[in-house]
């Protein structure tokens, strides 16, 4: 908490993230020539020491989880849970896999551009500054999980375009700047009631539970548990996931940093610094092997 005469109210977390805020906005203004330099430039802020857990499935865990979510879309082709496998596919941010228009999207490379961002605040932005962000691969099966749902939405959208029309709204078109991910008008979907699904889907699917105010509801067949205090899975650990995963399989840290679009590669490895400390244990073993 925030007392009255603290020297500094912020954590080193906070004063890491104002910093960095702080650079990016001196270096716009440089560019604009606004201001001769970038006067933080001369400012060495080391980065705070990551004290959180960086908690992710084990890779088992991450099958499973993948397998639920592409039944539960084939039965209900949820947007909210093609977000989702987009995360855990490429191991982007949310709010990137909510950034998503059609025309990021490459089918025949098979590649994903990750340059926006859709944040609380409901902008489309770049958050770094004219980045013209990364672009990952997809797999197969995340192939044709867009394509089926791009035809869905295609096939929704005249549904979508009566809704809006009730309300005033103009109609809208699949064009390239089109969400991938979209709401009931077609817009893109509120980080809020995104991380609100996602616990709600987690407890439906026996990831997570909710310890406070519980009611319990039968609907369609189903029983509906709801509540607050939620303990279980997040949506972030399904990025932490995919770095995991990813380093246990043998990928190099520069290879995750260029997928997760770390800012460096030592930020990689001080947030994973656990998974590649397995693999230097398993690297031990081997030359124990070949030199006993």
């Amino acid at each position: 908490p925030v007392r009255a005469g603290d020297p500094c109210p912020l954590s080193e977390d906070g004063l890491h993230k104002v910093h960095v805020k702080l650079r990016q906005i001196m270096g716009q203004a440089h560019l604009d020539d606004l201001i001769p330099n970038n006067p933080c430039e001369k400012v060495k802020f080391p980065k705070p020491p990551q004290r959180n857990a960086r908690n992710s499935l084990t890779p088992e865990d991450a099958r499973k989880f993948h397998e639920q979510l592409v039944r539960n879309f084939e039965l209900d082709r949820d947007a909210k849970l093609v977000a989702l496998l987009i995360i855990l596919g490429t191991g982007c941010r949310r709010g990137e896999a909510l950034g998503l228009s059609w025309g990021d999207v490459d089918f025949t490379r098979r590649t994903i551009h990750l340059i926006n961002q859709y944040a609380k605040d409901h902008a489309l932005r770049n958050p770094k500054m004219d980045s013209p962000g990364r672009v990952v691969g997809m797999s197969d099966a995340l192939s044709r999980c867009l394509k089926e749902w791009k035809g869905y939405q295609l096939a929704q959208l005249d549904q979508v375009n009566r809704r809006r029309a009730r309300r005033g709204e103009p109609a809208l078109s699949q064009s390239d700047d089109f969400p991938v991910v979209t709401g009931r008008y077609g817009g893109r979907i509120d980080p809020d009631n995104m991380d609100r699904f996602v616990r709600n889907d987690c407890v439906d699917n026996g990831w997570g539970r909710f310890t406070e105010n519980v009611s319990i509801k039968e609907y369609g067949g189903r029983t509906i548990v709801r509540g607050k205090g939620y303990e279980g899975l997040r949506m972030h650990e399904l990025r932490h996931t995919v770095a995991s995963v990813l380093i246990l399989e043998g990928l190099s840290a520069k290879q995750v940093q260029s997928q997760l679009g770390h800012e460096s590669c030592q930020t990689t490895m001080d947030l994973y610094v656990h998974a590649f400390e397995s693999r230097s244990r398993e690297a031990a073993e081997v030359l124990g092997r070949v030199l006993s």
